[in-house]
């Protein structure tokens, strides 16, 4: 079995499948260390736009593409090639508005499902969990508030696979370890 059979089992629904819409909605008034989310009421959370602060949803964001792109016994995933790092860098980039907006809304939607269903923070999930979770939202069996399900695992996807396979320039690939992985690519780009 290759590195990338057992990534594939959960992410081909990703590339095949339509995601649902809305309907499902979270409760206002998360725990301690829950995301936080600025309520129809008004409520601030930092980030000035209607939507919860990059820091407040980023460990959800990055345990979701460290199960898309995993770490296994057979090689290095997205962790060893700074998910985060990269995340942090690539949506606070202007452009990335609309991707960032609902990125934080699929994370904030994530964490509290997995603790109404759990009792427990995405985070804190065992991996079948975090599984179950991220193929219910491909296969459209869950209808969240304010982001479509389907376009949130593909965005956090593609992120993840320029995180672990672009250029360590621009945050990721660190120690080009998406590169040695996949075999011979070095930092000029040429096959060595």
């Amino acid at each position: 079995m290759s590195a990338f059979d057992r990534r594939s089992l959960l992410l081909g629904g990703a590339t095949l499948l339509g995601g649902g819409a809305l309907l499902s909605s979270c409760p206002k008034d998360p725990e301690p260390g829950a995301p936080a989310t600025k309520d129809a009421g008004g409520g601030d959370d930092g980030d000035g736009d209607g939507q919860m602060s990059l820091d407040d949803v980023m460990p959800t964001l990055v345990a979701v593409c460290e199960r898309l792109v995993p770490s296994d016994d057979l090689g290095p995933g997205v962790k060893e090639a700074g998910i985060d790092t990269y995340l942090r860098k690539a949506l606070a980039d202007p452009r990335m508005k609309a991707i960032k907006s609902m990125t934080q809304r699929g994370a904030v939607w994530v964490a509290r499902a997995a603790k109404k269903e759990h009792g427990k923070w995405f985070v804190e999930l065992d991996d079948a969990a975090k599984d179950a979770l991220i193929t219910r939202l491909v296969k459209g069996e869950v209808k969240p508030k304010g982001f479509t399900p389907l376009a949130f695992v593909r965005v956090l996807l593609a992120l993840s696979l320029e995180a672990f396979l672009g250029d360590p320039r621009h945050g990721g690939n660190k120690d080009q370890v998406g590169w040695k992985f996949v075999g011979g690519i070095t930092w000029s780009g040429r096959q060595g």
